[in-house]
């Protein structure tokens, strides 16, 4: 039988937890505190500490699926059985919601319902990767919002966004975290993609989604020893400086895991090793504490922690349209 998060040391925890995310000895704390009542939840967190070790270690998909083969399926029965007991101080607050380090730190969720919201979620859980739908009618208010201050990832797919709206979001006060945005199959032209590069509000934004847009895709298609900046990439950084979104510098891993681009850990040790991004960049703290997707309650998550796949899919669907308009 589980417990509660209620429960007098558990709860403190958990708000230890939320204030300070990535401290993964917080989170074995808590498993050890939480043993004795519910070994299954232990069990989880036990887990996904371990596998995202391996995603901040950089590894790629491949070695990790090796690595990760045993625990696997383990680690989906357990949410498959129990995920929604042990989502249940948000089960009402968000449509959806994915385990990542033990707890449910990617939700789907309305953008005005997040407006609506947003205090209690990241007062119950760790909040950190949204999946949002319906951010164009409330985009002002959205990107306005401080509890947007500990965001690291947002996809924002078919939003229909145009370059109004990537401007609104480049001149957000609040996005000093966010290290991943996918906007891809919107409606962004030259001038929105400008607009963000232009951002100084961006400082820690490693990967850009944006397949399908109103101009070519200028971000890394494979970041390998073969892959090149595009002339759009180039023009940008002479223009504005670097941009780690738009540089085809290789990677182990690309794209990156939604909650690993800039974290770096010893898989064997387990430590964290401090990353920032190539550039001096002052990051303020504020509000609120908010992959790959093991657990949705509405299925799995569309930009996942590693979208190449996906990729795969939109470009196909793009060029699909495509050719029914020429027709």
């Amino acid at each position: 039988m589980g417990i509660s998060d209620d429960d007098g040391g558990l709860a403190t925890l958990l708000d230890e937890i939320i204030r300070s995310p990535d401290d993964l000895e917080l989170r074995l704390a808590y498993a050890d505190a939480v043993e004795a009542a519910d070994a299954e939840r232990a069990e989880l967190i036990r887990i996904q500490v371990r596998t995202a070790r391996t995603r901040g270690a950089h590894w790629p998909p491949d070695r990790r699926a090796l690595d990760e083969a045993e625990v696997y399926g383990r680690e989906q029965g357990l949410v498959y059985r129990r995920g929604r007991e042990w989502a249940a101080s948000i089960a009402g607050l968000a449509s959806s919601w994915h385990f990542l380090r033990g707890f449910p730190e990617e939700i789907g969720i309305d953008a005005a319902d997040f407006l609506a919201q947003a205090p209690e979620l990241c007062r119950r859980a760790p909040v950190l990767h949204l999946n949002l739908r319906g951010v164009l009618p409330v985009i002002e208010g959205f990107f306005g919002s401080p509890y947007l201050s500990q965001i690291r990832s947002m996809w924002m797919v078919r939003q229909g966004f145009a370059d109004e709206d990537a401007a609104v979001i480049a001149r957000s006060p609040y996005l000093e975290n966010l290290e991943w945005m996918d906007l891809g199959a919107n409606h962004i032209g030259a001038a929105g993609l400008d607009a963000l590069a232009a951002s100084d509000r961006l400082p820690r934004l490693g990967y850009l989604g944006f397949l399908g847009n109103k101009v070519d895709d200028p971000t890394p298609r494979f970041a390998d020893d073969y892959d090149a900046d595009t002339p759009v990439a180039r023009e940008l950084q002479e223009k504005y400086g670097p941009r780690e979104w738009l540089s085809a510098r290789p990677r182990s891993v690309w794209p990156p895991y939604r909650d690993a681009v800039w974290k770096r850990y010893d898989a064997l040790s387990g430590h964290a090793l401090r990353a920032t991004p190539p550039m001096k960049v002052a990051v303020r703290g504020t509000a609120c504490a908010a992959s790959s997707p093991v657990h949705s309650e509405t299925g799995t998550t569309p930009g996942g922690s590693n979208s190449r796949s996906w990729k795969k899919e939109l470009i196909s669907s793009v060029e699909c349209m495509k050719s029914r308009a020429a027709v």
